[in-house]
């Protein structure tokens, strides 16, 4: 600061300090679009500072046990996507920290994954004699890796529907016919939020 008299004579010039006060930043959009298990969510928004040269990471943490960090410039937008391994509505949370260190509010949001019927990819019957046992094996899938599958099975003789737990995606099963004839074997796949796949048809031709 450099004084000047009323005669337009300069002083002596001295300087002050100004400290200026870092602000935290903070998160001012945040959404998450839906999908469905194993399928990417897509999470965006936007970071506001008034510190527009500063820089800002956010930490993720996306509600399911796994998180992330992610660098961006005051002012701007991001956007960033997710796999859910499982179907569910999980709360993601934002929290933005500068170059200041100055730590602003977590922001949350929800995203909602909905679960996928399972299907059968695969399945095969062998007939035998009236008397012996038919055996009927395949293979389900489901988009949820983390699903528990089962089957239920309509034998076609009139026989209660029987429920046959998979294993490794894979399920097994036998019935003896106490007849011959041509029973058509009806196969619907389930997950453990009781979602049901299109049902499968097979014909046991018992002689």
């Amino acid at each position: 600061i450099t004084p000047i008299s009323d005669d337009g004579v300069d002083g002596v010039a001295f300087e002050l300090p100004v400290t200026v006060a870092n602000a935290a930043p903070s998160i001012a959009s945040l959404a998450a679009a839906g999908a469905e298990e194993n399928a990417p969510v897509v999470l965006t928004g936007a970071v506001s500072d008034p510190g527009v040269l500063d820089q800002i990471d956010l930490l993720v943490d996306w509600g399911d046990g796994t998180s992330q960090t992610l660098s961006v410039t005051a002012g701007a937008a991001f956007s960033l996507t997710h796999v859910y391994a499982d179907d569910g509505v999980y709360a993601v949370s934002v929290t933005p920290t500068d170059d200041g260190s100055a730590v602003g509010d977590a922001a949350t949001t929800s995203a909602v994954v909905t679960n996928v019927a399972p299907t059968v990819q695969s399945a095969v019957i062998v007939a035998a004699a009236e008397g012996a046992a038919t055996q009927l094996s395949g293979v389900l899938g489901d988009a949820g890796p983390l699903d528990a599958l089962r089957v239920e099975i309509d034998w076609g003789d009139g026989s209660p529907v029987e429920v046959v737990e998979a294993v490794d995606r894979s399920f097994a099963a036998s019935r003896i016919y106490a007849d011959d004839g041509v029973f058509v074997v009806t196969v619907t796949p389930l997950d453990d939020d009781d979602a049901r796949g299109a049902p499968t048809a097979l014909e046991a031709v018992i002689a």
